[in-house]
């Protein structure tokens, strides 16, 4: 039972192991495509409110007299604070650093207003190549991603310099490039978090990498035109956790096994070991003497069953063992013993008396001219003097002489049937050595004046 009982542990263990992991990863999977969906949001709030300032930078009267003060092609190396009419914080956070400039079609950063990011001199070169990318694509707005430890997201948008609106490619010279850019402190802030807890946040991963572990867990979110946010949950990440799901359940079935176990182990014992062993006692214990069952099994189970069934077998063989047994030891008209039992008990008794120096006595009786009552009176009648003789013999000596019992070793004396009409008797273990006379007397008295059947008397000689 116990092995059958560990396969059984085992594959629950590895069912709930299996549910368990398809659990997981789809709990990581949710969280992962949340994490992205909230950080989608977080980017495409940031580029609305990049558009939005790039709109009121272009509206801004401040910036559209510096651009017109100027020659064609010739810098302005103006570099201040916006005025009060220039809504550059609107709908920003404390955090959130905003700034905006102006690069000429070479490149060539023109002005910057409200320059106080501090990564601004590292965005410059790269704020320079996508503009120059911009006038040879003829592309004429764009939105810009710059991932790193604090991200920065730009809108930038080439105008003519004079009407400030969409410009006509034929006179390039005199277009400019405007570009809003925001630092995205939340977004860096939440992906921070998510990274914390075990995640990794991606931009423009490869869109079929097929290096990917089976348990690493990828969720894309497309933003066009800034590219494709991923959130990754490691392979690693994942198998940490099934690692400790696995520690647990082996923990808890080892543990629940355990309980099982014994509990299996006491209920075996309790409900089957100790019925069998008890029912092998009696089996071993067996003695058609005994006058008393086997214990009796009231439980309904099947050991209850075949206790029942032995009991049922054991009464059944006492029984017929105690008929054979006086058909084999007993006379079957007198029910004294036979020739052959009584030899047995005079040897057993002269041993007996030899080891104990005890005295011994053998009494011949026959019943006189029993021959002439069967011929005259027939042998009915001359059974009939034989029984009713061999009664009164074993009701003139003393109780327990005779082998009423299946325990014929504790018996003293003892009565027999020799043959027809001849019987002995054993007297063992008296002191007065007038015993046998008496006992003599009494036999020799049963049929003196009696009738042993009817209208028939007769003697006996001893």
């Amino acid at each position: 039972i116990l092995p059958a009982l560990s396969v059984v542990f085992f594959l629950a263990f590895l069912g709930m192991y299996h549910s368990q992991r398809d659990m997981l990863i789809e709990t990581e999977r949710s969280r992962a495509t949340m994490q992205a969906s909230e950080l989608a949001n977080t980017i495409t709030h940031y580029s609305t409110l990049a558009r939005n300032h790039l709109l009121a930078v272009l509206h801004s009267p401040t910036v559209a007299t510096r651009l017109r003060a100027t020659d064609e092609l010739g810098p302005l190396s103006v570099t201040g604070e916006p005025t009060a009419e220039t809504p550059l914080h609107s709908g920003l956070s404390t955090r959130d650093d905003l700034t905006s400039s102006v690069f000429d079609p070479r490149g060539h950063l023109l002005f910057t207003e409200h320059d106080t990011t501090e990564h601004t001199a590292d965005l410059k070169p790269l704020l320079r190549q996508r503009v120059e990318r911009m006038y040879r694509e003829r592309s004429d707005h764009a939105s810009i991603f710059f991932d790193g430890e604090n991200p920065v997201l730009s809108s930038v948008r080439i105008v003519d310099r004079t009407t400030l609106l969409a410009p006509t490619w034929a006179n390039f010279g005199n277009t400019v490039a405007v570009v809003a850019t925001i630092e995205a402190h939340r977004f860096g802030t939440r992906r921070a978090a998510i990274q914390a807890a075990g995640s990794l946040v991606s931009w423009n991963r490869p869109a079929a990498d097929h290096s990917v572990h089976p348990l690493t867990i990828v969720t894309d979110e497309a933003l066009p035109p800034l590219g494709l946010l991923s959130v990754i949950v490691p392979a690693a990440h994942v198998a940490q956790k099934l690692s400790t799901i696995r520690h647990s359940l082996a923990l808890a079935l080892l543990a629940l096994g355990a309980i099982s176990a014994i509990l299996l182990s006491f209920l075996i014992w309790r409900f089957i070991t100790r019925p069998i062993h008890q029912l092998e006692h009696d089996l071993s214990t067996f003695d058609c003497n005994e006058r008393t069952s086997p214990g009796i099994y009231d439980s309904r189970d099947e050991i209850g069953s075949l206790g029942r069934t032995f009991a049922n077998m054991y009464e059944d063989l006492r029984k017929s063992y105690q008929i054979t047994r006086e058909m084999a030891e007993r006379d079957g008209l007198t029910r004294l013993y036979n020739r052959r039992m009584f030899q047995h008990q005079m040897d057993r008794l002269l041993l007996r008396a030899a080891d104990a120096e005890a005295k011994l006595a053998l009494l011949y009786i026959d019943v006189d001219n029993f021959k002439f009552i069967n011929d005259t009176y027939g042998h009915g009648v001359g059974d009939e003097v034989l029984r009713n003789f061999a009664d009164r013999l074993a009701d003139i000596l003393r109780p327990g002489d005779l082998l009423h019992s299946a325990l014929a070793e504790e018996s003293q004396d003892c009565a027999a049937r020799l043959a027809g009409d001849e019987f002995a008797v054993l007297l063992y273990g008296y002191s007065d050595d007038d015993v046998p006379r008496r006992v003599a007397d009494r036999i020799l008295a049963i049929c003196n004046g009696e009738t042993l059947a009817a209208n028939v008397r007769c003697s006996t000689s001893l």
